[in-house]
């Protein structure tokens, strides 16, 4: 059976499950909660003085610490307890004895990213199509952002916000499999966000790429830093993932 058509076969399932579109609402109404004060600011000062006003809207909600710090809480609630609850039903050695341990591996693992992904990209969709409709009779009050500028700010956005839903999202399942637990596959990459996050600021606080915040914000380190730490982190925790469940299944 091709990889594709497990892929495909997977995130059918992972769509079609209710947790996620929970996810999504619960997230974008964080994000338009978070937003909503900016936006008002931004009407009694008169106008937007960094670009256009959904724009700047739209990056202050996403990079918020307010919102930021939601992300671990409520992206692994959609499906990172999934592979626990297959390998504690032992639903997981069927699916094993049909497609092999591999392709099960790698499909679960892909299923928890990408969907952790799909869910910060459409809760922030759905509340850039708010921010654009609410802010449109706010003025710009500069006037030398091209639409290439836009785009870019936009897409760069989204992109972040993919990686860092795929990585919370690992983390959670990751948590699961290693606790045999999945209850705490939302507990524990929030309390970590937590710990690390206050960490940082009182005993390393000339040290900010310790800080879970500085992976998805590029207020400090830029775009580049955050894409990479983000991915790399991701794809470590994919791999950690992955020797995991190789051996609960082996054992």
């Amino acid at each position: 059976m091709k990889r594709r058509h497990l892929f495909r076969t997977e995130l059918k399932y992972d769509f079609g499950n209710r947790r996620f579109y929970i996810s999504v609402l619960a997230l974008c109404a964080v994000l338009l909660i978070v937003a909503l004060p900016y936006r008002n600011h931004l009407i009694s000062f008169g106008g937007s003085t960094e670009g256009k006003a959904w724009l700047c809207t739209f990056n202050y909600a996403i990079t918020s610490e307010k919102a930021l710090l939601f992300f671990p809480l409520l992206v692994p609630l959609a499906t990172a307890a999934d592979i626990q609850e297959e390998l504690h039903s032992r639903y997981a050695w069927f699916l094993i004895n049909r497609i092999g341990k591999r392709n099960y591996i790698w499909m679960k693992s892909f299923g928890v990213a990408f969907t952790g992904g799909a869910i910060s990209v459409s809760a922030a969709g759905i509340a850039l199509v708010v921010f654009i409709v609410i802010c449109r009779n706010i003025p710009t009050l500069n006037t030398l952002q091209n639409i290439s500028e836009v785009i870019s700010s936009t897409g760069i956005g989204f992109i972040r916000l993919f990686l860092n839903g795929a990585l919370w999202s690992l983390c959670g399942s990751l948590t699961a499999v290693l606790t045999k637990n999945k209850y705490l596959s939302c507990a524990v990459p929030f309390i970590l966000y937590y710990v690390l996050t206050v960490f940082q600021e009182r005993y390393y606080r000339n040290y900010f790429f310790l800080s879970p915040k500085q992976w998805a914000s590029p207020a400090y380190y830029g775009n580049g830093f955050c894409l990479l730490a983000l991915l790399l982190i991701s794809s470590l925790l994919a791999l950690a993932l992955r020797k995991c469940v190789v051996r609960r299944v082996v054992a």
